[in-house]
This record gives structure tokens, sequence and C-alpha cells, in this order.
């Protein structure tokens, strides 16, 4: 998982250093700055920073550095032990001077690190690419397109999403320019720290948006039940001229599973970033689903145990998610071994709490196929017509005409519905 956060956490401190750098050159001549650095070194090394501005810069700019990796070492203690963060937090807190020395002489080591991580993920995932015979993103588009085709009424959506997303980023680099240009003219210390606190609460700000500027794409899959329709917005919303980057790529390997095409899911998710541990458990889920549809138990098993180690933290929400995720992956086991009556009562219970067309498509084709397999006619046309009402352009819809079509033509269904019948028959008289 660290891999993952090691190219954001580079740029993180290759940012604080310019920031560190560009504050403090630009605040050289401000009193209350310089006040404050002469109340704090020695004269003689206050008259060399006096002389070269740059050296202060320089060492602010590494000052920044340390802060910010005294929080990324915070972050990562959390991951490993809540103890050590506990005594690590009280330290920083305690005695700040030597929480950033620590920071600082540690800089190294983290570059170094996060260098490592960042290149050997790359190179991981490109073996893997290799291994499954493809180079990126476009043959993956490309082997889509042998089967299936872009639907054109999806990629007006696909646009607007794209043209929110370079709103925001364009905001974003305003902000930046914006705060490195008030901090040049202001030359004030505290009006400074003030434009900072906000730059960095306006980005997360814009950050949070960006983020949601995917959900009417999501919608044409989770409501409308169209995975051909989701999956072209999503190559529109990443084509660049005659290329293609996936974005979503979980959204993008579940429109793959429900169109039928879990080889795609699967090489879809090699470069999932498992970054945090949401992400870790979205990716365990789908890969769950994605060794079932390939009828790989052994698989399965892997990614329950993946998921029975994440460390999903003390809070409610996650570890309720948690539990649903493990429920699913055990369930599907459960499938693969035969143990129908259990999976027929777990998706009748999802089923009841489910909130979307395309949840309650799933639980309504697994309640027929197991009802099918049981010779339970009667509950399989029932639910398999429900997948019909439903499911619009899922690979559901096309098995369910045929199972149907199978049960129209069996003798049994007329003799099940018989017998449904005469209870009824006797209590009437």
């Amino acid at each position: 998982m660290w891999k993952y956060k090691c190219r954001s956490q580079l740029l993180s401190l290759i940012l604080a250093f310019v920031a560190g750098f560009a504050m403090t050159f630009f605040l050289n001549s401000d009193e209350m700055f310089l006040e404050m650095m002469e109340g704090t070194l020695p004269n003689e090394v206050m008259s060399i920073f006096v002389s070269n501005p740059w050296i202060i810069g320089v060492s602010s700019g590494i000052g920044f550095m340390g802060l910010l990796n005294v929080f990324l070492l915070i972050s990562l203690i959390s991951v490993a032990n809540t103890g050590l963060l506990l005594m690590f937090a009280l330290i920083a807190i305690m005695m700040p001077d030597y929480a950033i020395m620590i920071g600082v002489l540690a800089i190294p080591v983290t570059l170094v690190l996060n260098i490592y991580g960042w290149v050997s993920l790359r190179m991981t995932e490109k073996k893997n690419l290799a291994k499954a015979n493809i180079k990126g993103d476009d043959d993956i588009v490309r082997a889509f397109l042998e089967h299936h085709q872009l639907d054109p009424k999806y990629e007006a959506i696909a646009n607007e999403a794209k043209a929110s997303v370079k709103k925001i980023n364009f905001a974003l680099v305003l902000g930046l320019i914006a705060e490195f240009c008030a901090l040049f003219f202001f030359q004030n210390l505290i009006i400074s720290m003030i434009l900072v606190f906000f730059c960095v609460m306006g980005i997360q700000y814009l950050q949070r948006i960006r983020a949601a500027s995917l959900n009417n794409i999501s919608a044409i899959l989770i409501n409308e039940c169209n995975p051909e329709g989701c999956l072209s917005a999503l190559i529109y919303f990443g084509k660049k001229g005659n290329h293609y980057k996936l974005k979503n790529r979980a959204l993008c390997a579940q429109c793959l599973i429900y169109l039928n095409e879990p080889e795609l899911a699967q090489q879809v998710l090699i470069e999932f970033p498992k970054s945090n541990v949401t992400n870790v458990m979205a990716y365990d889920s789908l890969m769950g689903y994605i060794y079932y549809m390939l009828k790989d138990e052994e698989g399965l098993n892997r990614v329950k145990n993946e998921m029975e180690s994440v460390r999903a933290g003390t809070g409610s929400m996650m570890m309720m998610i948690k539990t649903e995720e493990l429920g699913a992956i055990q369930n599907r086991i459960s499938l693969m071994k035969g143990d129908f009556n259990t999976c027929k009562k777990y998706y009748l219970n999802l089923l009841k709490r489910s909130v979307s067309n395309l949840q309650r498509s799933d639980c309504s084709y697994y309640i027929a196929l197991i009802s099918f397999v049981q010779e339970d006619y009667v509950v399989a046309k029932m639910y398999f017509e429900k997948v019909l009402q439903t499911g619009n352009k899922l690979y559901f819809v096309n098995n369910a005409k045929n199972y149907l079509s199978k049960i129209e033509n069996s003798p049994l269904l007329e003799h099940q519905q018989e017998e449904m019948n005469q209870p009824m028959n006797n209590q009437m008289f």
C-alpha cells in the first residue's frame, strides 16, 4: 500500500521545499520576520543569512520539508502501531523542535524510500501488463471495442465532466499563483500564514468537487444499469488525442464485470491505485467478483485473506464496509462450493437493503439462478422476470431470457404451479 503513496509524497516534499523557499525569500525584508530570525539565530549566523538571502530560502525550504516529513512519519506510524502513534504525537506536541529536527534528519531516507517505491511500483505494473500481453489502456480500449461499441449518446456527459475537471484544475493553479503573488506583494508573516491556511482549505474543497465530477457517469451504471454506456463515457472522458487514459478504474472494472468481460476487468485493475484502506477493500471486492466469474477458487480465498488482514481502523463505518465486503467474498466462495441455501438467504437479505437498480438486478439474478439449479422454477421465473424489469443492458438480461425460455418449456413449472394453487383451493372450500 505504501508504494502507491510514494509519488504523491515525493511531490508533496518538493512542493513543501518550494513553498518554504519562496515564502522566506519574499519575506526576508519583513521586519517581523527579521526580528523572529534575530531572536532565534546567533548574530554571526544572522549576518550571513542577511547577506545571502537564498540561504534563508534553502534553510526554510528544508524546514518546511522536515515539518511535512513529521506528518508523513506520523501517518506511517499510525498504520503500523497505534501505541507508537500516540507516543510520537506527544513528543511532537511537547517538543516540537526535536520533532522537526527528526523530520529534517529523516528527509534523505524519506526521499530515497519514495523514489524507490515509486520506481519499483511502476516496474511491477509494467511487468504485470506485459504478463497480460498489453502495454496500457490503449490495448484495453482496443480489446473492448472488438466486442462492443462506444455509445456516442454519452460523449456529452463525458465532455461535461472533463470540462468541470479542467476548470477545477485551472482554479487550483490560479489559487497557487495567487498565493505566491500575495506572499510577494504583502510581505507580512501573519497575513501570509492566514493566506496559506485559506489556500489549503480551498484546495481541499476543490478536490472534493473534482472527485464528485464523475457522479453523473457512475449513475449510468448504478441507476440505468447500462455498463456499455457508462464505460463509453469513461473512455470518452479519458481520451487524449489518439490515446486513452482510463479514470476511475474501479468503475471501469465494474462495467466490464457486468458486460461479462472478467479478463478485461482484471487488466484494468493492474494499475488500480491501492493507496488507502478504502481502495484496498474496493480492489479486493472487485477481484473477488472477477475470480468468481473465472471460477478461480484459489484466487477467491487469496483476496478473502487479504481483506481479513486489512486494518480498517476503529471507525464504525469502515468496520461495517469491511464486514460487508468480507461477507460478499465469502458468499461467492460458498456459491462455488454449492452451499446454495446459505447463498440464497444472503441475496434475499441483501435485496431487501438494495438501494440501486444495479444491486437489485444482481441479487435477483443470483436468487433466480440458485432457484433454477434447485429446480424451484416458480421462484426462478419470478426473479428472472425482475431481472428483465431492472437489468436493462446487463449481461444478466440475455441469460435471464434464455433461462425463462427453458423454464417455460419445462413440465415441472406447471406441476409446481398446480401444487402452489392446491392449498389455496383447499382454503377456499
